[in-house]
């Protein structure tokens, strides 16, 4: 299976990889991608994940704060990863299965999951078998914007824009991906891969250390997963 690589899809850039190489990330502390990117060598393409709160009691300082609550389900049988949502009703859930296979459901429901490689819940829902169902009305700022995207292909993808959230999935919908759910946007949104020098290529260079996040989504090669996220 190739490695991820960074390229443009219409007015998107995009990381695109097979479905076993997708792991979700949280880290004992909220990091900067930068910071992720040095911890996990082995870390092949990095997205910021889903939308999240600075816990009770710390500062509304993206720069400084040491604790992050993620707001929407994670759940990751290799690298322990956990976060229960805190609104199941929301958005998409995509499920991966360790034979590679990706079901897309709405909202957080586990008693359909089976035996899930990895479950995680992106919010809003913007591309449902290939219907764009973003807002036309809401977020309607042109801003950075980041999601986790399933190709006609089979291939997931970490999809960056800048566009309002119903252009910004309609030039996702242009480019042939199906189903796609939001991670987070403005200076949270990072897309980034690790080349075969070790030169870290990003969508905007400048967000990689401008905020820390408390969960992250990245691509990694399945043959190596079980040593190099620990």
């Amino acid at each position: 299976m190739a490695a991820p690589t960074l390229h443009r899809l219409g007015n998107l850039v995009v990381a695109r990889f097979h479905p076993t190489w997708l792991r979700a990330v949280i880290p004992p502390n909220p990091m900067t991608a930068a910071e992720f990117l040095a911890r996990y060598p082995y870390v092949e393409a990095v997205m910021d994940g889903a939308m999240f709160r600075p816990c009770d009691g710390e500062p509304n300082d993206y720069a400084r704060y040491q604790c992050g609550q993620v707001d929407y389900a994670v759940l990751d049988a290799l690298t322990g990863a956990f976060a229960v949502p805190r609104y199941p009703e929301r958005g998409l859930t995509f499920l991966v299965y360790s034979d590679g296979a990706v079901q897309v459901r709405e909202g957080v429901a586990p008693a359909w999951w089976g035996t899930p490689w990895l479950a995680w819940q992106g919010y809003p829902a913007l591309l449902e078998n290939g219907t764009n169902v973003a807002s036309r009305t809401r977020d309607t700022n042109r801003t950075e914007r980041a999601a986790l995207g399933r190709h006609a292909s089979g291939d997931l993808l970490f999809v960056s824009g800048v566009d309002s959230m119903y252009g910004f999935t309609e030039s996702a919908r242009a480019a042939d991906i199906l189903d796609m759910a939001y991670g987070d946007g403005g200076q949270s949104r990072f897309v980034a891969v690790r080349d075969a020098q070790g030169h870290v290529l990003a969508d905007d260079a400048t967000n990689l250390s401008a905020r820390r996040v408390p969960s992250f989504l990245c691509a990694i090669n399945p043959l190596y997963a079980l040593t190099v996220l620990k």
